[in-house]
């Protein structure tokens, strides 16, 4: 994965291992509106949503664009 994301000297990049993007990933599934919790499940390889859960972390601006769905 880092190879592809370009990430070529593990000095700059030693802190970034696949455990921290999935958190990354995560969020950023939820954030989008595209994806459910049981498709972030299903796209991170999980069995329980409460696994795939832990790794999404949102912020006031996510939480803000949320209050407006359906409105």
């Amino acid at each position: 994965m880092k190879v592809m994301l370009g990430w070529i000297d593990p000095k700059l990049y030693a802190e970034y291992v696949p455990y921290t993007l999935r958190h990354t990933v995560a969020s950023r599934l939820a954030g989008s509106r595209k994806f459910g919790a049981h498709q972030i499940m299903k796209f991170m390889g999980h069995k329980s949503i409460k696994t795939s859960l832990k790794y999404v972390h949102l912020n006031v601006e996510d939480l803000r664009d949320g209050a407006d769905v359906g409105v």
